[in-house]
């Protein structure tokens, strides 16, 4: 009797398990769909958490994607499809055999839903061309963001029976505005948690002594978190704003290179500035260089780095040559500051190196009503 009793409490317990684990599994096959570095790595950890789940999915890596997942073992396509060098997000566009390559994968592979990021108009082709699948987009920026990636975000509104995945209500809110009946669900932003988690094994000197000998540990420091310029986004413009406000400054200045320029124009702008260094974000990752610096202020134009940062509890500030173009949630609430004018930031500079109070990052997911288990909405979203 006892055994059957023990016998029978496993099975309750085995449904229970298979119960609770049901919103996290996801039955289907999946593809990713990916161009820019943002959605990439935000779609990273839901990727690994399929793996631990031995889940199956596969990759179609296009830009700066193909190469963070050139050597994945999911990876589908070798190569980048020939696209020429300054090519724009809005012009590079698939061919006819592209599309039916993507098709036959597709359906040769048994996939049922397809998770794209919306960086290119590559990703919309792509998307348009699988209206058998289970369609759904990941909208990673914390803000809309105007020009080329409004044109791509409204062209894949215009697709029928999609998802749209976004970080925050505000940007539901918005893109509603823009496409009031789209099916849009909010699940955070992985990338939050993995800015938070980078603390952890952080090796301090190993990773500044790359940084030289012009890194003095016992100065403040502003790491500056680059970008790249596109056909309006006014970032070169902006970056010599920054440098022009920090000119004056007895600190450290770190900038990061952005993993899609070589950091020519950058280092060509802060030529003879001794206190300025560069690190490329694809030898050391943003989020573990913040925390090997000595608290740095983060600076960065309109990158999602700003966001990130805050909520791993460092102060943020915006430089911008047009502020008019970009905002998210944390500037319009006024808890980090947005400039054009070199003698507002210095003044603000040193009011913030003075401020020391302490941010929670689990208060402020609940104050932005961010969901924190990101993956987890995404897988669900998935499933």
């Amino acid at each position: 009797m006892r055994k059957i009793i023990l016998a029978a409490l496993g099975a309750i317990c085995l449904i229970l398990a298979a119960y609770i684990m049901k919103p996290f599994e996801v039955s289907q096959k999946t593809l990713f769909i990916l161009y820019d570095a943002g959605p990439s790595n935000a779609l990273k950890p839901v990727m690994q958490a399929m793996e631990d789940r031995k889940q199956d999915y596969a990759i179609l890596a296009y830009g700066t994607a193909s190469q963070i997942f050139k050597d994945h073992p999911k990876r589908l396509r070798p190569n980048d499809n020939g696209f020429p060098e300054g090519m724009s997000r809005l012009e590079r566009r698939l061919s006819g055999k592209d599309l039916a390559v993507t098709q036959e994968l597709v359906k040769s592979r048994g996939i049922t839903t397809v998770i794209s990021g919306l960086s290119s108009m590559v990703e919309v082709q792509d998307l348009e061309a699988l209206p058998n699948v289970r369609r759904i987009a990941y909208y990673d920026a914390f803000s809309m963001l105007p020009g080329d990636f409004m044109v791509i975000l409204k062209a894949f509104l215009a697709l029928p029976n999609t998802t749209l995945l976004v970080p925050t209500k505000p940007v539901k809110e918005k893109i509603l505005e823009l496409s009031p009946k789209q099916d849009i669900r909010v699940v955070g932003q992985p990338s939050l948690a993995i800015w938070i988690a980078a603390k952890e094994g952080v090796e301090a000197e190993k990773i500044t002594k790359k940084l030289g000998a012009a890194y003095n540990p016992q100065k403040p420091t502003i790491l500056y978190a680059g970008g790249y310029e596109n056909n309006d986004n006014h970032y070169n413009d902006s970056f010599k704003l920054f440098l022009k406000s920090v000119q004056g400054l007895d600190v450290n200045v770190v900038v990061t290179i952005h993993p899609k320029v070589n950091g020519s124009f950058e280092k060509e702008a802060a030529m003879g500035m001794r206190n300025v260094m560069f690190a490329a974000s694809k030898d050391i990752k943003t989020e573990s260089l913040v925390y090997a610096l000595n608290k740095p202020i983060v600076v960065t134009q309109r990158s999602s780095v700003g966001v990130q940062a805050y909520f791993a509890g460092f102060p943020v500030m915006y430089v911008d040559t047009h502020p008019q173009d970009y905002s998210n949630f944390l500037i319009d609430d006024k808890k980090v500051g947005q400039y054009s004018n070199p003698e507002n930031f210095e003044t603000s500079v040193h009011a913030v190196f003075e401020d020391k109070s302490d941010r929670k990052s689990k208060d402020l997911f609940a104050q932005y009503d961010i969901p924190e288990n990101a993956v987890q909405k995404i897988i669900e979203a998935l499933a």
